[in-house]
């Protein structure tokens, strides 16, 4: 991971923001597609498999619920109380689930490589309220679920999870919420405290971060731009286009959009792609060590 963390923060940031944004804005089956497994990978690299099974559960809800809320379509599988469940709603909801379940990897492997340093470091020359903020929010959300498993798992020790239905149970959950409540509260205060007794908008600010541009990071840059400009002149020419109502279009596999598949896996693997590159580059230096 050591190999994504060492580039500046701007070229982080932009990166996400333009694979999350392309990611929302083009519902195509093979875009989808290769995002899903882009972002997958490269998350499961960074924090390994914890949490793929609640997002696995996820995707599916997501893909199961549409066919009974939308009954648009031309191929109906069966009638629920008249209702048509069709073909289209459903491969409809297979890919919104992973058009969420994609956007969900990227937004949580973009958390776990803008730490609140680099988000300080982005946004503190333009807007050093914001940086704050989001600093502090990506400090004590982390913190605040822990602290709620704490309590929860404190609570489970001393039995008064036995046999707790319904009412009972929901008592326990707000004691669970009222005691995190108490604990930010403090939290907060402590944190006011702390920053006015070391100055804070006492003066002129004197912060200085030690990210600066490098070769690497301006090359990487020119990269992005290229792939994802390259990406979006093919889908401004409506290669990009997918229709799942009321008929499932059929994918375009001509010469030009092939060329645009390959531009948006690259843009969407490039992470993975400089991690694996680091990877190999660590070993060759170990065996000459």
């Amino acid at each position: 991971m050591y190999a994504l963390e060492n580039y500046h923060p701007f070229v982080l940031f932009f990166y996400f923001i333009t694979v999350v944004c392309l990611t929302m804005f083009f519902m195509h089956p093979v875009l989808l597609f290769v995002s899903l497994l882009a972002s997958f990978v490269l998350f499961t690299a960074m924090r390994g498999l914890r949490g793929v099974g609640f997002s696995a559960v996820f995707f599916l809800v997501v893909a199961l619920i549409n066919p009974f809320f939308s009954h648009n379509g031309v191929t109906p599988l069966l009638f629920i109380n008249g209702n048509p469940i069709t073909l289209e709603a459903l491969v409809y909801g297979i890919f919104m689930g992973m058009l969420l379940l994609s956007t969900l990897y990227w937004l949580r492997s973009f958390h776990t490589l803008m730490t609140e340093d680099k988000i300080m470091a982005l946004f503190s020359g333009v807007f050093p309220k914001l940086a704050l903020l989001l600093s502090m929010i990506l400090h004590f959300v982390p913190q605040l679920v822990k602290k709620g498993k704490a309590i929860y798992a404190a609570q489970k020790a001393l039995g008064a999870w036995e046999n707790a239905k319904h009412f009972k149970a929901h008592k326990l959950w707000i004691a669970v919420l009222s005691a995190l409540l108490t604990q930010a509260l403090e939290s907060a205060i402590d944190t006011a405290d702390s920053m006015r007794a070391r100055g804070y908008a006492a003066g002129k600010r004197r912060s200085a971060y030690p990210y600066k541009f490098r070769g690497k990071d301006i090359a990487l840059l020119v990269f992005i731009l290229l792939l994802a400009g390259c990406f979006l002149f093919f889908a401004w020419t409506g290669r990009a286009t997918f229709y799942f109502y009321p008929q499932i279009s059929q994918v375009d596999l001509s010469p030009a959009s092939v060329f645009m598949y390959i531009a948006y896996a690259l843009l969407m693997f490039m992470p993975v792609i400089v991690l694996v590159k680091g990877e190999i580059r660590w070993k060759y230096l170990r065996s000459g060590i």
